[in-house]
């Protein structure tokens, strides 16, 4: 991690940091979303260094944290978007079909009014 001038701040080593394909980081500062492994998001706060697990079945391919910071989107290979609540211990609120990927990465985002829906887009050239 880098100030914008350039300086180093923080960095990671270890199996937490391998193959990262996705990264978020909460508006705090303080903990950090990751794609550490094709099935698996992990949630590290850099202060008490805490480690959180997502786990799915399929393979995450995006994820979008919500604005304020309590649930995650996670798209799958298997054209799956789970919602998770990651507040505390992160459980699984819902799942949603229907968007089609075979070749791209296909990010979900919440949206409208207080992000009270979500929205995908889609290879078939639908939303």
């Amino acid at each position: 991690m880098w100030e914008l001038d350039g300086k180093e701040v923080e960095s990671w080593k270890g199996e937490k940091t391998l193959k990262i394909s996705d990264l978020e980081i909460m508006d705090n500062g303080e903990e950090i979303l990751s794609i550490c492994k094709a099935k698996t998001i992990l949630l590290f706060n850099r202060q008490t260094k805490d480690e959180r697990f997502i786990e799915e079945y399929e393979p995450i391919t995006a994820f979008s944290l919500s604005k304020d910071n309590k649930f995650l989107l996670v798209n799958l290979l298997n054209q799956e978007i789970h919602l998770w609540n990651i507040e505390g211990d992160p459980r699984l609120v819902g799942k949603y079909k229907g968007h089609r990927r075979s070749r791209f990465i296909i990010r979900s985002c919440f949206g409208g009014l207080k992000q009270a829906f979500i929205a995908s887009g889609s290879e078939d050239s639908q939303v």
